[in-house]
């Protein structure tokens, strides 16, 4: 069986040459998986010195965990911390060990992408024996098929067993016992090939899409059509237009200010003014009855004057 491996994955267990990503590049080597940390507490201290002179051979970048027991979330913390992952960087979780049950992996990788904000397509799950026992239930299986599978199965054959999650494998790490350039002599490392369309563009998240707020459009007014109106009776309008005359006349009498200049507060004056217009029409009422009263009363008295006049001879009062 002949395969051409494009993908290399290392840890500190690769003792590398000088120039060893360099040499990489140019035998055919397009991307490098790098272990960066392991449960909660372990940490590959080659991990940040390599990442700078991959990148800067031009070869792409990745980081993967290799998962134990315990808190699933607590190893996320971990693994991002040093890992100091950017949109170009592959993640990877590294699930071999079955310390870390289906739900565990459902939880570390729920947890990554919250933390990274990535979709299930953009963080690589790589597993084996592990995977192929432990997702079982139609639930994990829809699950686990979202991510892109980094299957680890050593053999002669030409087509791997992949886990049920999966119908087809996006990287195969087919052999760990491959030499090549960058590698000192007598050292071995895992080969892997791919099996997309664009390594480059699967690779990782790639640039973050610019968030872009759209302003919703104001609804517009609607219509106003002769059915849409309602008549106003005579008397509504009669006592709207009383309401008014009274505001008006208060306005213009400046009773507020007088109010005002006596010494009442102008909220009184305000509260004033608001009564008023509120009960215009039973002040107008009031004070036409008011009015008519008055009216009437100045009328009797001029009444009593005449009569009065009349009861006098037109030779003056008698004499006493």
């Amino acid at each position: 069986m002949a395969l051409t491996p494009v993908v290399l994955d290392i840890s500190h267990h690769q003792e590398l040459e000088s120039d060893a990503f360099a040499k990489m590049r140019d035998a055919g080597i397009q991307g490098v998986i790098h272990k960066a940390s392991e449960g909660t507490g372990y940490v590959d201290k080659t991990y940040a010195a390599r990442r700078k002179d991959c990148e800067a051979a031009g070869v792409m970048w990745g980081a993967y965990h290799f998962a134990r027991g315990g808190s699933p979330e607590a190893q996320v913390e971990h693994f991002l911390r040093c890992a100091k992952p950017d949109d170009s960087t592959l993640l990877a979780l590294d699930w071999e060990d079955k310390a870390m049950s289906a739900a565990g992996a459902r939880r570390f990788l729920n947890a990554l992408m919250a933390k990274t904000g990535r979709r299930p397509d953009q963080v690589w799950i790589y597993t084996g024996h592990v995977g192929k026992e432990l997702i079982t239930s139609d639930a994990d299986k829809a699950y686990f098929a979202q991510f892109p599978l980094w299957l680890c199965q050593y053999t002669t054959k030409a087509k791997p067993t992949l886990p049920k999650a999966w119908d087809k494998y996006g990287l195969w790490q087919y052999s760990d016992k491959g030499h090549f350039a960058g590698i000192k002599r007598g050292g071995s490392v895992d080969l892997n090939v791919f099996g997309g369309k664009n390594l480059k563009a699967e690779w990782a998240a790639g640039p973050k899409p610019v968030a872009v707020t759209v302003a919703k459009p104001e609804p517009e007014a609607p219509k106003v059509t002769p059915a849409d109106l309602v008549p106003v009776s005579r008397k509504a309008t009669t006592i709207n237009r009383a309401k008014n005359a009274a505001h008006t006349i208060w306005v213009s009498l400046t009773l507020g200010s007088i109010l005002e200049y006596v010494g009442v507060a102008k909220q009184t004056a305000d509260q004033v003014s608001l009564f008023i217009h509120e009960h215009a029409v039973v002040i107008l009422i009031t004070a036409a009855i008011i009015g008519v009263l008055l009216a009437k009363y100045v009328m009797s008295l001029m009444a009593d004057d005449v009569n009065e006049g009349r009861a006098v001879p037109s030779g003056g009062l008698p004499a006493q």
